[in-house]
């Protein structure tokens, strides 16, 4: 059974609202915005719950309320915390891509085998989770998913060598991704996820009174 569960399952169209028959009778939950939206299964995983936005599980709408809440998760940790399988969880995301909810990200932390993949929540998935009273995670600071990743995996290496680290520093009048100190000086880090602007950016922290300053290459 266990090299089962790593093959990617491919969903059956045709069975995409098949439920058991001992399902109990369709039930109503009340949405945040007071109307009703209806369930047509119970609380089970495979239940429809019809929005505006059209047909979601339950299973979908819990896994995109848990890539909400930690953006910075990578797949198959999510997958293990959430305690379903990997089949399962490719399963999930598919849908959700699918459904326009999520886009899959890919980090590269270089060395083979230090790929893995982060969920980005769509403008349409943050709608949806905002119908249904979900918040999405705000504290990560700016750019995609794969730049504050990557801004939190620095910060906590540096923290790590016992460096005193500020994420999305500006105390000195100029926005830094990062910003560490120790040893007697404070150097501005730049995280570049695309090139062009790394001299801008080197510029405007010598500016701001940073005496050295890193770009990161992706």
């Amino acid at each position: 059974q266990e090299p089962l569960e790593h093959l990617r399952t491919v969903p059956a169209s045709e069975f995409a609202q098949w439920r058991p028959a001992h399902l109990r009778a369709p039930a109503m939950i009340s949405h945040p915005n007071g109307s009703a939206m209806r369930d047509s299964g119970g609380s089970r995983g495979g239940a429809a719950v019809t929005a505006s936005s059209g047909d979601i599980t339950k299973e979908q709408l819990d896994y995109l309320a848990s890539v909400a809440a930690n953006p910075l998760q990578g797949c198959t940790e999510r997958d293990q915390k959430l305690g379903i399988s990997i089949s399962k969880g490719h399963r999930i995301r598919d849908e959700l891509v699918a459904k326009t909810l999520v886009r899959i990200v890919a980090i590269n932390r270089g060395g083979r085998g230090n790929r893995f993949q982060l969920l980005d929540i769509t403008d349409e998935g943050r709608t949806l989770l905002a119908r249904f009273g979900v918040a999405v995670s705000t504290g990560n600071g700016r750019g995609g998913v794969a730049h504050q990743w990557w801004c939190r995996a620095v910060g906590d290496w540096l923290t790590g060598k016992g460096y005193s680290v500020s994420i999305e520093d500006d105390s000195r009048g100029a926005r830094v991704d990062l910003v560490f100190s120790g040893e007697g000086r404070v150097v501005a880090v730049e995280v570049e996820m695309s090139r062009g602007h790394e001299m801008a950016n080197a510029v405007k922290d010598i500016q701001a009174g940073y005496g050295t300053v890193v770009a990161l290459l992706e």
